[in-house]
């Protein structure tokens, strides 16, 4: 008997709120992994994009650790979707939440923790 995978099923939409703060007590409810929590994020959007249907929309509500002015999630979306032919729209929700976790050691050099929203749509 030759046994058969069923195919990869795609979506038009995926939605992701995925954990997004980082520190040394890896709570698995808030640690997003990475540097500064952005891990998980990204690697759900990695995962996602290939899933799409053509239109289709991964919606993701994250934190992004600001340093120097520098939105590191949204330049790395941003790249994603570039490489990926994705259309992203990126919005700045809350430009800082969870103030007090900026003295963790994974913060030290982080002015803010903003809550952002990204869409990104495949082409």
């Amino acid at each position: 008997m030759q046994r058969t995978t069923a195919p990869t099923p795609t979506f038009d939409v995926i939605a992701a709120n995925p954990p997004y703060i980082a520190g040394a007590q890896t709570r698995l409810y808030r640690d997003g992994g990475g540097e500064r929590g952005e891990g998980l994020a990204l690697d759900w959007a990695r995962d996602a994009i290939p899933r799409l249907n053509p239109g289709g929309r991964f919606l993701l509500y994250t934190g992004s650790a600001i340093v120097q002015g520098r939105d590191a999630v949204k330049a790395a979306l941003e790249d994603l979707a570039a490489r990926t032919g994705c259309r992203i729209d990126f919005e700045e929700i809350d430009p800082d939440v969870f103030p007090e976790s900026l003295g963790q050691p994974a913060y030290r050099e982080v002015e803010r923790i903003a809550a952002v929203g990204a869409i990104l749509t495949r082409t």
